[in-house]
């Protein structure tokens, strides 16, 4: 709906537990403290009334310690670039009718992966280690102060190669889909909108040919969410966002956060 769009994303983040690869919860020991801070500058502008080009560049700082050891690492995380497109426009009023955009996106492996790390923990690992393609649709519908928004997307890395002294390891990483779904409420459509949403994600396991053969473990995630944006002015947001991985069950082989966020948008018209 904007000419240019561009956001800064601080975020703060907790791993209060681990999702074992069978599932379940297994809470983090108080003596094992795991923290991540980042940093997201985001940008989207027109190429035309219904394509837009856009991209994301994190810097993440990552820490973990407990009483045998301490890790910390600083920098660059993964970017991406960004094709969006308008397939359904909401040019005129319909009371069923949502606005529906389909998207591609590359990843690219700007920030080091855990098949680069050398530090504790892996702690300097902030990044997938893969270039990566995404497609997906994002469909959007208000009704008066209230609002909901879907999105649907899969994605597929690339595989590469690491080499060392004893030999060549192919790693093949394997299909990811994800899903989210928000509903906010605007009250007496005013300048405050307040929020709740559910994020799924799944990931095939990365394996491995060569050197060593095996076959992945897949991951799975669920999130829920509360936001509360609010509008400075007509072309300024501030939103705004907590997130918990530990409050739902199905979250299989990966860690737990909580983490809150603070978004600052500013916008420029057409």
């Amino acid at each position: 709906d904007d000419r240019i769009q561009t956001s800064m994303v601080f975020s703060n983040s907790l791993v209060a537990a681990d999702a074992p690869p069978q599932g379940g919860y297994l809470p983090r020991s108080a003596q094992d403290s795991e923290l991540g801070q980042t940093l997201r500058f985001d940008f989207a502008f027109l190429l035309s009334d219904r394509f837009q080009v856009g991209g994301t560049v994190p810097v993440t700082r990552r820490w973990r310690g407990n009483s045998a050891a301490v890790g910390e690492a600083i920098g660059l995380g993964d970017s991406s670039l960004l094709l969006g497109f308008e397939a359904i426009p909401d040019w005129s009023y319909s009371a069923w009718r949502p606005k529906v955009l389909l998207f591609l996106s590359g990843t690219f492996p700007t920030g080091p992966s855990v098949y680069e790390s050398n530090l504790p923990f892996r702690i300097d690992s902030r990044g997938r280690g893969f270039f990566g393609l995404s497609s997906g649709i994002v469909a959007t519908k208000a009704w008066g102060s209230t609002d909901v928004f879907l999105l649907l997307e899969g994605h597929r890395f690339l595989p590469r190669s690491v080499a060392n002294g004893a030999g060549t390891l192919l790693l093949i990483p394997g299909w990811g889909v994800s899903g989210s779904a928000n509903v906010g409420w605007s009250p007496g459509g005013g300048k405050l909108r307040i929020g709740l949403g559910l994020t799924a994600s799944s990931e095939e396991g990365v394996s491995t040919e060569g050197l060593l053969a095996s076959t992945g473990t897949e991951t799975q995630l669920w999130s829920l969410s509360a936001q509360a944006g609010f509008m400075l002015s007509d072309e300024l947001s501030l939103i705004g966002t907590f997130s918990d991985q530990t409050l739902l069950g199905g979250s299989r082989n990966t860690a737990l956060s909580r983490t809150v966020s603070v978004l600052i948008q500013k916008r420029w018209g057409r």
